[in-house]
């Protein structure tokens, strides 16, 4: 059996971005690290998955929660650059650029350190809720 190679990977998008590697998938999208070429800056990318992209109304939501995501800075919260949509010949990929995090996430965390400490959940439980009220302020 053959892989089929990422189309993603090594393509320059936006004119500005450049897919290096691939971080993860998930159930609504694929997360890339890139290079933005103008600063020689790493970043993170994330492409929604295109079964998400049926109908005008889900492109014009995507837009107007990036645009309100982009406007958001908290410590708590992944900075957002830039967003788009790839021309329709390129794949019309929605994208979201964002800083590049480093580190385990929690989900690689918790696999593991079964039980953390007190202090620690404490901690990790009152950042979210710290991030969850600037999104909503």
């Amino acid at each position: 059996m053959t892989v089929d190679p990422d189309p993603l990977l090594g393509r320059i998008i936006a004119e500005r971005y450049e897919i290096v590697s691939l971080i993860n998938a998930g159930g609504m999208g694929v997360v890339y690290r890139a290079k933005q070429r103008s600063l020689d800056r790493p970043v993170a990318i994330k492409f929604v998955h295109p079964q998400f992209l049926g109908s005008d109304v889900s492109v014009q939501r995507f837009m107007e929660e990036a645009r309100a995501v982009s406007r958001m800075n908290h410590p708590h919260v992944v900075s957002v650059f830039d967003f788009g949509r790839t021309p329709e010949a390129e794949g019309g990929y929605l994208f979201l650029v964002m800083e590049l995090l480093t580190g385990p996430d929690l989900a690689k965390v918790l696999g593991h350190e079964r039980l953390l400490p007190l202090r620690r959940v404490v901690s990790i439980v009152v950042q979210t809720l710290e991030a969850l009220a600037e999104a909503h302020h």
